[in-house]
């Protein structure tokens, strides 16, 4: 790496972003998760691109009173991120410090973003891995043993950067994590349900079901295979300012959106003042489409359970499927086709036809009857005997204890005991402030004198009572002044200061007003406190300071210090 070069000088900065105990940057956590959402991107593949004409910005305040379906692997995937060099070592640095995890926190922090703004999460978590997935989840597993080998050699380096960024794309996410989450999230009062397979469908159920039987009005996402499973509104990118993008299934059904981008280029010449409209390639025309023929090409296009055929995308598959508005016609075509029928595998279109069946059919946990069903109803004339591909069916207990998140989804046991302590309560919640900024807000409630060596000192010649101490007005209400009989010299008399002892905002109010704070003897007569509205008000008047109260009193040091003569001289 060519010293100050442009890449050179940013892992530079993105390396003095990185703190001692091995967590990143703010900016480097924000950029290495967008790089890496495009490297990992699931899904029907160019879906993303497609989608973008009719996503238009929205702000979570905009859905006040809304019930709201959230991927929590998405996000649990990018809070991640920030410590994954962390996970991939096994140095868990939040587990010594009794902290919680980044990843738990972040998932955290945006559940009560939506709480914030009046929406309602529903966090719903992965199960177990569909047997029509097999193929697509062996292929991710070599990736991620090649992104974390990858990770270990850059570290071996000492190139930092570019080891975080490989342990970040080959992270996975475990059941044992998103325990940590639930477990937050049953002490936070935050819906949650495990899916007993995938969580899209889950999801998908959720948006289908109505409010009063457990469903939602919308769903939160980084994965456009929502769209394909019918969801009818759908939240990508949300941003810790709450900024995020809507997507409607209806309004790309109704045709290409109003006031498509153009990209803007600047003519070329010094003299020349006047830009030109470069105009991209237009949107997709969806009009007069439906749900279904979308739904084929999605398929079509390639997903996580049929790669698409060689060398036809999305984009030449809409055109095929636009002329002929019919599935079995395009594929009638295609076989006969000499430039594409080579390319198009034998029982293509068998597997096609499950891959859609999965999108439509599959095996979902119901939060309002606690038993497994299928997303939509089996049709009748179904001519599959095995629809294990949907997902197994299994007991409805067990399928309650994994939504419940009870037990592992996917060796059906129950999780290990004990679990790490998880925090009593997360406090306010504050978005948008800088890390500075949280930090200027704590405050430190105690007093110098409380931290004093000699408050601690003297303060254990204060009777205990036998009752459990509750405040320290109650003790000083319940503390008796020794009379003088008891006390043998002046040494005793003067730890009798309840201000000294103290050391209360009360006792510095009465410094303030009476200018210099002096501490007096107390009399036989006033040997015990008066009752007042202020436990810590002393009712004995001032008096003259002998050298052993000012030597002692927390603020001695705006006092004028005594000589010992001077003090005897005036006792």
């Amino acid at each position: 790496m060519e010293k100050g070069g442009r890449r050179n000088g940013i892992f530079k900065r993105f390396d003095r972003q990185t703190t001692d105990d091995g967590r990143l940057g703010r900016r480097l956590e924000r950029r290495l998760g967008r790089r890496l959402e495009r490297r990992t991107a699931m899904g029907i593949k160019g879906l993303p691109a497609v989608l973008e004409p009719w996503c238009a910005p929205t702000h979570v305040n905009e859905y006040p009173g809304a019930r709201a379906a959230v991927d929590a692997y998405s996000w649990l995937h990018k809070g991640t991120y920030a410590c994954a060099t962390a996970l991939a070592t096994g140095d868990k640095y939040w587990e010594r410090s009794g902290e919680m995890a980044p990843y738990v926190r972040y998932c955290v922090h945006r559940a009560n973003l939506l709480r914030h703004h009046g929406i309602t999460p529903v966090m719903v978590f992965d199960g177990d891995r569909l047997p029509a997935k097999r193929a697509e989840e062996e292929e991710r597993r070599r990736k991620r043993r090649e992104n974390m080998a990858a990770g270990h050699d850059a570290r071996a380096i000492g190139d930092s950067f570019k080891a975080t960024n490989a342990f970040a794309a080959g992270m996975d996410v475990t059941p044992e994590m998103a325990r940590e989450l639930i477990l937050v999230l049953k002490r936070e009062g935050v819906e949650f349900v495990v899916a007993p397979y995938e969580a899209d469908g889950q999801i998908a159920s959720l948006a289908m079901t109505p409010r009063e039987k457990g469903g939602v009005d919308l769903v939160f996402t980084e994965d456009s295979d929502l769209v394909a499973y019918g969801c009818a509104t759908v939240i990508f990118k949300l941003e810790k300012s709450g900024d995020a993008k809507e997507f409607r299934l209806a309004n790309m059904l109704a045709g290409p959106p109003c006031g498509a981008p153009a990209s803007v280029d600047q003519a070329d010449g010094a003299a020349s003042t006047v830009a030109k409209v470069k105009k991209g390639p237009p949107p997709l025309n969806f009009k007069g489409w439906d749900y279904e023929l979308f739904l084929s090409l999605c398929v079509m296009s390639g997903c996580d359970f049929l790669d698409n055929i060689r060398g036809l995308g999305i984009k030449k598959m809409y055109n095929i499927l636009n002329k002929y508005r019919d599935a079995d016609e395009v594929f009638k075509r295609l076989r006969t086709d000499p430039k594409v029928q080579g390319n198009i595998p034998d029982g293509y279109e068998h597997e096609w036809h499950k891959a859609r069946l999965i999108f439509k059919h599959a095996v979902v946990y119901d939060v309002h009857v606690k038993k497994l069903r299928h997303l939509s109803p089996l049709p009748e004339t179904l001519e599959l005997n095995d629809l294990s591909f949907l997902g197994p069916i299994f007991d409805n207990e067990q399928a309650r204890l994994i939504a419940e998140g009870e037990i592992n989804p996917i060796s059906r046991r129950r999780f290990e005991e004990p679990l790490p302590k998880a925090p009593a309560k997360t406090g306010p919640v504050k978005f948008g402030l800088k890390r500075k900024q949280e930090k200027a807000n704590k405050k430190d409630n105690t007093t110098s004198a409380q931290r004093s060596m000699m408050m601690n000192f003297f303060t254990k010649m204060i009777p205990k009572s036998p009752k459990k101490r509750s405040s320290p007005a109650k003790e000083l209400n319940d503390y008796r002044a020794p009379a003088l009989d008891d006390i043998e010299d002046d040494d005793e008399l003067a730890i009798l200061d309840v201000d000294a002892l103290t050391g209360t905002a009360a006792s510095k109010e009465n410094a303030s007003t009476s200018g210099t704070k002096t501490t007096e003897l107390i009399s036989d007569d006033e040997a015990t406190l008066k009752p007042s509205n202020n436990v810590f008000q002393r009712s004995t008047p001032p008096r003259k300071a002998n050298f052993l109260t000012s030597l002692f009193s927390p603020s001695r040091a705006k006092k004028t210090r005594v000589s010992p003569e001077q003090s005897v001289h005036e006792t």
